[in-house]
């Protein structure tokens, strides 16, 4: 007989279920606070990360800022070797500080910024100071997140002796022959006596120039040998701080010998030697031994047949005069030598009548001219470095210039004159 009772289930006692329950509840709670933690930690990380890659970049922009700021001293020292005299207006004293240096670079124009691949460049040059700044800045000066650096460069501008190169005649002003003169090589066979104006040339058309003629303005006449040339680059004579120092050295350099009140009869001097008042020979002879310098303070004035033989450079404070059968000439090597007037005027060395300037030497008006009339000759080559209308070159009469080849570039007592620049030392603001 079937048992007809109902089958008896296990079910787990209130007990059981609440405790079972309550396991699978701390479970779940764990598994969400561990996910949770997880999250955190995660976004703690992606936060840091990002954080890590901002350090990284702007390192990156502080040391790409260094190396274009470097680059700046690059540039700078091109435009210095093309123009020495570059400066962009600021003093040394307004850029005392590297925040002066980099307010004075942000104060420029847009159209001053030198762009590069990885930023912009500033130059700062003061005008009183051999120092230049760059400043570099990266992404660029404008960017909100910009990094800048700021290099100082200390500038060298080196010195050396002036050298004229081959020419019989040079000069700041006009040149004009006025009479039969020229200009002449000797030997013959060289062509190189040369003529240099940084205004205009005019002569005859017969007037012989055994070389070339350059003149910045124009060229009228002359039986050139070689090229004649209107529109010539400028010569390029030193400056007038140059001569005032070149003039400041040769009178330091006199006086440390002995001192003569002036010269008006027969002497014998040797160089160095300080001459306080004017050289007055009327028929007599002054014979300079050198090398070494000669100044003179005063005048110079030759006539009758006095002379003046030379073995240093005279330099005359004011002007020469020579006249009748006056006679200049030189002792030794002309390249230790020469004839040189400080004075500003367009007659600072003037030779009349058949005066002479013999044994091929230097003759130069630092800040005036030069006048030769009536059969007054040059042997050796003639400079005037005056402005008009304290200079030019002019020849009245029949006189000439006989140019040696050589004398212009072997000479070495000239001023001293700025080389080309260079950055000497660079570290950073």
């Amino acid at each position: 007989m079937p048992n007809t009772e109902r089958a008896t289930l296990y079910r787990p006692s209130a007990m059981v279920r609440a405790l079972h329950g309550g396991e699978q509840g701390t479970a779940l709670a764990s598994a969400l606070f561990l996910g949770l933690v997880m999250v955190l930690i995660s976004a703690v990380m992606m936060v840091k990360g990002f954080g890590q890659e901002d350090i990284e970049a702007a390192d990156h922009r502080w040391e790409q800022s260094l190396q274009v700021a470097e680059g700046g001293v690059n540039l700078a020292n091109a435009e210095l070797t093309v123009d020495p005299t570059f400066n962009t207006g600021e003093t040394a004293a307004s850029l005392a500080t590297k925040q002066d240096v980099i307010a004075a670079a942000d104060a420029r124009a847009a159209t001053d910024l030198i762009p590069t691949p990885e930023g912009e460049i500033i130059l700062v040059k003061p005008v009183d100071d051999d120092v230049v700044y760059a400043v570099g800045y990266v992404p660029s000066r404008d960017a909100a997140n910009r990094q800048v650096r700021v290099v100082r460069a200390t500038i060298d501008i080196p010195s050396a002796n002036f050298t004229l190169g081959n020419g019989a005649l040079i000069s700041e002003g006009d040149i004009e022959f006025k009479g039969n003169g020229g200009a002449k090589t000797t030997p013959a066979d060289q062509h190189v006596a040369h003529i240099k104006t940084n205004g205009k040339f005019k002569s005859g058309s017969k007037n012989p120039v055994d070389g070339d003629v350059d003149a910045v303005e124009t060229v009228t006449g002359g039986d050139v040998y070689g090229t004649a040339t209107e529109g010539a680059e400028p010569y390029l004579f030193p400056t007038q701080e140059e001569i005032d120092a070149w003039q400041a050295e040769l009178k330091a350099e006199a006086m440390t010998g002995p001192t003569y009140p002036g010269i008006k009869k027969t002497t014998n001097i040797v160089a160095p030697a300080y001459i306080d008042g004017d050289i007055k020979l009327s028929g007599g002879v002054l014979n300079i031994y050198g090398p070494g310098v000669v100044y003179v303070t005063g005048d110079v004035e030759l006539t009758s047949s006095s002379e003046i033989n030379n073995g240093a450079v005279l330099a005359i404070e004011g002007t020469l005069r020579m006249g009748g059968q006056a006679v200049y000439g030189i002792i030794g090597d002309p390249a230790d030598s020469a004839l040189v007037s400080f004075a500003e005027d367009p007659d600072a060395l003037t030779l009349a009548g058949q005066g002479l300037i013999t044994s091929m030497g230097i003759m130069w008006a630092a800040n005036g001219g030069v006048v030769i009339t009536g059969d007054a000759a040059v042997q050796g080559a003639v400079i005037a470095g005056g402005d008009d209308p304290n200079g030019g070159i002019t020849f009245t009469g029949n006189g000439g210039v006989a140019y040696p080849p050589g004398l212009g570039p072997n000479w070495t007592k000239g001023p001293k004159v700025a080389a080309d620049p260079y950055v000497e030392r660079v570290d950073e603001m």
